[in-house]
């Protein structure tokens, strides 16, 4: 796979090599998020909400359950207070085009009700390698440091044991970072959460880890105490205040609709834009994605 984003680090070379890696850091500051819907539907939802906007239970809560897709309840209502973002560039370019063959990566700050659901769940999680990072109660549109449209993707599952599922895209695409001229640079001193083992949630298969270290410390309360106590805790930076959702917004049908006036994305914000308008601010955050790659 060849990503094409010259563009992008040739702007920010300068910076680049004379900033810290993160991957020498402690905890993550860049996800990714891949999604069919554009960027003026997004800001038009003010961001990024879990399935399910009321108030969290128990199940909504548990890490094993949302990796593992089982968050439909018995009255089928999905059920989850997470939104998925990953640390893998690839990952998020599939999960772009899972619907349509094209749509759009997001390159988002992380903030700390962002966990690492990886290290969460260690030797019951057989999805590791996706990379996944679950943002508790949702992402504000203001995290949102820019996006890259993907077009011509090709994704082919292979339904067998391994339910492994296949990329394809062309590989001259150039990947062009537009950034968002709303992004709200108070989110820059902020990272994702490390591992929080309390929230597994580990049942059916994979009961047999909650009795095992980290996880068995965490048996005398329940996901939702635990759940809120993390939010508590950890949600001030995206302005949590004990109630869901997080925010609302207006969710537009896509199918009959490609954005509004009112959620309008100024296409014509350029990289350059950015960088001359605030140099040490963008550059700074451009360094961080970066390093994210």
């Amino acid at each position: 796979m060849k990503l094409l984003l010259y563009y992008l680090l040739g702007l920010a070379q300068a910076v680049h090599s004379s900033h810290t890696s993160n991957t020498s850091q402690r905890h993550r500051k860049i996800v990714f998020r891949g999604d069919s819907r554009s960027p003026a539907h997004i800001k038009l939802a003010r961001g990024f909400l879990p399935y399910s906007q009321g108030a969290p239970t128990a199940s909504s809560f548990g890490i094993w359950r949302h990796i593992s897709n089982d968050i439909t309840d018995q009255h089928g209502r999905r059920d989850t207070a997470y939104v998925t973002t990953t640390a893998s560039l690839s990952i998020s370019l599939l999960h772009a085009g899972m619907d349509r063959k094209q749509g759009w990566v997001y390159v988002i700050h992380a903030t700390p009700n962002i966990l690492d659901a990886v290290g969460s769940l260690e030797p019951g999680n057989k999805w590791a390698g996706e990379e996944q990072y679950l943002a508790a109660m949702g992402i504000r549109w203001e995290q949102v440091l820019g996006w890259m449209h993907v077009k011509d993707l090709e994704v082919k599952k292979k339904y067998d044991q391994d339910d492994g599922v296949t990329l394809e895209w062309n590989e001259e695409q150039n990947l062009t970072f537009a950034p968002n001229i709303n992004y709200d640079f108070r989110y820059e001193p902020y990272a994702a959460s490390g591992p929080q083992p309390q929230l597994a949630g580990f049942y059916g298969e994979k009961e047999k880890y909650k009795w095992i270290l980290p996880w068995k410390t965490f048996q005398k309360r329940t996901l939702l105490d635990y759940g809120l106590e993390f939010m508590n805790r950890h949600g001030g930076a995206v302005g949590w205040t004990g109630q869901a959702p997080l925010f609302t917004g207006h969710v537009p049908d896509f199918r009959k609709s490609r954005g509004s006036r009112e959620a309008a994305v100024d296409e014509s914000f350029t990289l350059v834009d950015a960088l001359r308008s605030r140099p040490e601010e963008w550059n700074k955050a451009i360094a961080d994605f970066i390093d994210g790659l």
